[in-house]
């Protein structure tokens, strides 16, 4: 049975494993930085949200303000959708 390299993503015991797993897969599939969001709804109507990167740190406002995960179309996708972005199509 076939098993992907990145499987190991899924396994991570722990924010510093994930970390350096995520490294490891961007590292092979040949860029520098990534970025790891999950977006857990709650009855109120807002998100919990988690998120993992290594962004520089010019970008970082981005993920604290509540407005841009709604106008921004990736994110917008991620919160109705399980399925990867292909991009170019």
């Amino acid at each position: 049975m076939y098993q992907s390299p990145y499987e190991s993503i899924l396994s991570v015991g722990s924010i510093d494993e994930l970390k350096r797993q995520l490294q490891k897969a961007t590292s092979d599939l040949g860029f520098r930085t990534y970025t790891a969001f999950t977006y857990v709804p709650k009855s109120d109507g807002s998100y919990k949200h988690t998120i993992v990167h290594n962004t520089p740190e010019e970008f970082t406002d981005f993920f604290g303000d509540p407005h841009k995960p709604s106008v921004d179309p990736v994110m917008s996708h991620c919160r109705r959708s399980s399925i990867p972005l292909a991009w170019g199509r």
